[in-house]
């Protein structure tokens, strides 16, 4: 019974270590990876707008980002990236989180949705979506 424990024991121990390991890893790649060094078709078709027009979403955004303060804090711009991406392809957060561009956790992509999607709603949508009152601004809608 006692070996049964120790091998059990063993294993979780084992399990926390790779753990630990795909963390530093997805760090390090994370840390040295810059997505605006992908080519500009790979660019686009990751997060649906060109660098120029990112780097603006970007600074509209990033203000109203909290920084992180722990140990794996990630960047307000990876933030907003791992966001659009998650627009712009409709994938699984897990699928981002194993994107090596990336290198996040699901659980970070999730945070980080969350986050710059409640940014959007609050900060955002009311300055550029608007719609229509009128029947006439309908109609004009329609015929366009």
């Amino acid at each position: 019974m006692e070996a049964v424990i120790n091998r059990l024991f063993v294993e979780q121990l084992q399990e926390m270590e790779e753990l630990n390991e795909l963390k530093l890893e997805r760090r390090r790649i994370r840390d040295y990876q810059n997505p605006f060094h992908m080519s500009n078709y790979f660019f686009k078709k990751s997060f649906r707008f060109n660098k120029n027009m990112t780097v603006e979403i970007i600074n509209m955004i990033s203000p109203f980002i909290k920084q992180g303060v722990y140990n794996n804090k990630i960047s307000r711009e990876l933030k907003i990236l791992v966001a659009l991406s998650f627009f712009a392809t409709g994938s699984t957060q897990t699928n981002l989180g194993n994107n090596f561009v990336l290198g996040l956790s699901q659980a970070m992509v999730s945070c980080s949705i969350k986050e710059v999607t409640d940014i959007m709603t609050e900060h955002l949508a009311p300055r550029h979506i608007r719609f229509p009152n009128t029947a006439n601004e309908i109609n004009r809608i329609k015929e366009g």
